[in-house]
Formats: structure tokens, C-alpha cells, sequence
């Protein structure tokens, strides 16, 4: 590891891979703790439906690039981009099953609360981890160093800008 790469620059992919699997834990095990709270009888079609529904997700979050470093941005596009693709996955599994299934699953009251509390889960998680991660960075890990050539404008600007985000 070269200098000035930072401590954790190498363990990006499995920082991903462990957020992707934070994430679907926290569809899961809403899931679960749903269907004990509301004492609902336990089905085949629940395997399927949270199956999908973590599928979708994850894919839906791919396609946002929701695992993506969110350095250097504001928080609501993050959250912008877990919202969006918890709905898009919402969204499909409830026109799978009007089209496909006509099991009227998605009716059940407690699904209902599992589709508003999870994006709160999800997003909260998400934000605890920029916070911890902004910790970590003022100890002085995970940062990167910069030199701006040229006492330009625009170079004063762009230590400006740098400046800015580091407070």
C-alpha cells in the first residue's frame, strides 16, 4: 500500500459487500419481527415475498449505486437513492403479485408497516455510518491528502471548496 492511499481505500468492496448484507438483515429481520409482534401465522408465500423483496432491493440499490462512497455528498442523495430503491422494490413486488399471483398479500396490515418502518431502518443505518464515518475521518483515517498547482483563481477556489468540506 502506497503513501497517502489511506487505511481503508483497499477494503472498499468489503465494506460493500458487508453494508449489502447489513441491509438485507435489516429487510429480514423486520420482517420477522413483524410477523411475531403482529401474530401472524407463518406462511410459504412470507419465504418467497422477503426473498424477493431483498432481491429486488439490492438490485434496485445497485442500480441506484446506492453502495457507491458517498463522500463528499449530501446525505439526502443518499437517502434519496435507499428510498428510491426500497420503493421500486415495493412497487414490483406488489405488481408481481396483482399480475401474477392474485394472492392479495400485500394487504395484510402488518406488510403495510413493514413497508414504512423498513426505509426508516435502512436509512437510518445508512446515516449512522456517514456520521461514524466522519468520526473516523476528523481522527485522521480514511482521509486523502491533495495539492492544488498554480495560485490561480481557480486553484483559491478549489482550496476553498476543500476547505469547506473538511469543516
Amino acid at each position: 500500500m502506497g503513501q497517502g492511499q489511506g487505511k481503508i481505500r483497499r477494503y472498499d468492496s468489503t465494506i460493500n459487500a458487508l453494508s449489502r448484507l447489513i441491509d438485507s438483515a435489516i429487510i429480514l429481520l423486520t420482517f420477522l419481527a413483524l410477523i411475531d409482534l403482529f401474530h401472524v401465522r407463518w406462511e410459504s408465500l412470507h419465504i418467497w415475498g422477503i426473498l424477493f423483496a431483498i432481491l429486488l432491493f439490492n438490485f434496485f440499490a445497485e442500480s441506484q449505486d446506492a453502495y457507491r462512497s458517498w463522500r463528499g455528498t449530501q446525505v439526502r442523495e443518499e437517502i434519496v437513492s435507499v428510498l428510491t430503491s426500497w420503493l421500486a422494490a415495493v412497487a414490483t413486488l406488489i405488481l408481481i403479485d396483482v399480475v401474477f399471483v392474485h394472492s392479495a398479500f400485500y394487504s395484510d396490515p402488518f406488510l403495510a408497516v413493514w413497508i414504512v418502518v423498513t426505509p426508516i431502518e435502512l436509512i437510518s443505518w445508512h446515516v449512522v455510518v456517514r456520521m461514524l464515518l466522519r468520526v473516523v475521518r476528523t481522527r485522521g483515517f480514511n482521509t486523502r491528502n491533495v495539492a492544488i498547482l498554480g495560485g490561480t483563481d481557480l486553484g483559491l477556489r478549489l482550496e476553498g471548496a476543500f476547505m469547506a468540506y473538511r469543516r
